[in-house]
């Protein structure tokens, strides 16, 4: 894409900023209820932005979808989920903006996002769900640990059932942190503070994803607040 002079955005823009939220449903954005907006702050952005409608996203599932925002290729075209290893094409937003010198940083907690299909090519810091990632940055690495241990055992099918029950009434695995998009994006930010050049962010936010559980101050806001089984009962 080119801008209006006919250079390309990496040549006029020091700041280069991807947002994407795992299923959040298109009908949902710009609509109101008891006369509040549910996405104000997607409203107050796309207000001074160029918005494309309808979107259309190249496959049905996040395995199928990434690889192609990222490359800008289909999903038909990769051999298997996720990228190819590094220095094979195609290329990645990341890689070609870092050859244009921004450095670059990613953070999603999607597994499917993670640097184990190669998502991490082009980033000079990427934080994912990957143990790595946990001891880079210390955050319940040990969980990881634990379940390695147990994979081969008869334990690992009871944490299994004792796992899809934290997921069903408590939108919490026993596996992984889950960390809400405040946490994600504070982390974000610390990152573009200490950043002087140019600079590309891609951050991936779950929130909207199942089970989706509502924050109370969430529905406070809309009027009423549910037990979060009773949430999970409704979906």
């Amino acid at each position: 894409m080119t801008g209006l002079s006919g250079s390309s955005p990496a040549e006029e823009f020091e700041n280069i900023i991807l947002l994407s939220a795992d299923s959040l449903r298109a009908d949902r954005i710009h609509q109101t209820r008891n006369g509040e907006p549910l996405t104000p702050r997607i409203d107050e952005l796309a207000a001074d932005s160029i918005e494309f409608q309808p979107g259309v996203a190249p496959g049905p599932s996040t395995r199928d979808t990434m690889p192609s925002m990222l490359t800008g290729r289909y999903p038909s075209e990769f051999d298997e989920y996720g990228l190819p290893t590094a220095d094979t094409p195609p290329r990645t937003i990341a890689e070609e903006l870092s050859e244009r010198g921004f450095a670059t940083a990613a953070l999603s907690h999607n597994n499917f996002t993670s640097r184990r299909y190669n998502i991490d090519r082009g980033f000079d810091y990427f934080d994912d769900v990957s143990e790595e990632a946990r001891k880079e940055n210390n955050r319940s690495a040990w969980r990881l640990y634990v379940r390695d241990r147990i994979e081969d055992t008869p334990l690992i099918d009871l944490v299994g059932q004792a796992n899809s029950i934290a997921m069903e009434y408590f939108g919490r695995s026993l596996y992984l942190r889950n960390e809400a998009a405040e946490y994600i994006t504070d982390r974000a930010i610390d990152w573009m503070r200490g950043i002087d050049d140019k600079r590309f962010l891609w951050v991936h936010y779950m929130d909207t994803h199942h089970p989706y559980l509502s924050p109370e101050r969430i529905q406070k806001k809309f009027g009423r607040v549910y037990s979060k089984k009773h949430i999970k009962k409704l979906s």
